[in-house]
Order: C-alpha cells, then sequence, then structure tokens
C-alpha cells in the first residue's frame, strides 16, 4: 500500500477526505499542503488525523516539511515561523516566535498534547488551532491573533 493510499484509508475510515482523490499518488509535500489547508486542520482536529503513531511512523518523510514533532521531557523547542502555516504534534513543549512579514497570516496548528507559548510581534497576523489536548498561550506585542 502506498503513503496516499494508508493515509486515505486512515483518513476517511473516521471522515471522508474531500481534498484526496483515492487513485491518485501525491508527494510528501503535497500531502503535509492538503494537511495544513483549511479543510484538512478542520478535519485533523475533529479527527485526531494524523496520530502521533503515524507521524513517528514517517519521520522520515517530515525531513524540511513545516512539521515539529515534540517529546516530552526535552527542552522546549524554540522556532521563529512568520508567514505559511506549521504543525506541531507531540507532549513536548515549544516557544515560538511569529514576526510579521511580507507573507501575511501566519497559521499554528497544535496537536495531541503540545504546550505551547506564542509570542506575536511586529504587526504579526496569527491564526491558531489546536485540539483539547494541547494548552497554547499567545501574547501579543503590535499583533492580531485571529
Amino acid at each position: 500500500m502506498t503513503l496516499s493510499q494508508e493515509i486515505y484509508k486512515q483518513v476517511s475510515t473516521r471522515r471522508p477526505s474531500c481534498l484526496l482523490d483515492p487513485d491518485m499518488e501525491y508527494s510528501p509535500d503535497e500531502l503535509v499542503a492538503f494537511l495544513l489547508h483549511p479543510r484538512g486542520i478542520e478535519h485533523a482536529l475533529a479527527t485526531g488525523f494524523p496520530s502521533m503513531a503515524f507521524l513517528e511512523g514517517h519521520r522520515d518523510l517530515l525531513e524540511g516539511l513545516p512539521i515539529s514533532l515534540l517529546s516530552c521531557g526535552d527542552e522546549p523547542l524554540v522556532v521563529d515561523h512568520s508567514g505559511g502555516a506549521r504543525l506541531f504534534a507531540g507532549d513536548g513543549e515549544a516557544i515560538i516566535y511569529v514576526d510579521g512579514c511580507e507573507a501575511g497570516l501566519t497559521t499554528l496548528v497544535f496537536l495531541h498534547g503540545v504546550r505551547a507559548r506564542v509570542i506575536a510581534r511586529h504587526y504579526a497576523v496569527v491564526k491558531v488551532h489546536a485540539d483539547a489536548s494541547c494548552e497554547v498561550e499567545v501574547y501579543t506585542d503590535n499583533a492580531l491573533q485571529l
């Protein structure tokens, strides 16, 4: 079974995906783009997919993609991320600095127990999505949280 078929099967058992075509083979970049699409984010929050087991099992494919896996006990992950969308998953802690940028909106998605502090500054525009297991605090300094 290919990665695209595996994902389609897992996603569709909980709620059919309108973004994925079951007969199409997608690259990891395309699959992440679907995940970080507004409808993909809605699906992830509603169903819990991708699970941590799935993400951990495909860690090698995530290299260089806008996904960070966090583990409890590690030092907090400190990230500067401005513009576009990024997913954080796991039971670890993150501190994310977001600055205003030409790309406009920065979208942050938190799944599976992340504890995060988002510091939005310099006229950043930030949209935060988190499942019920996450604890997210947002601090703004000349920024807008949607």
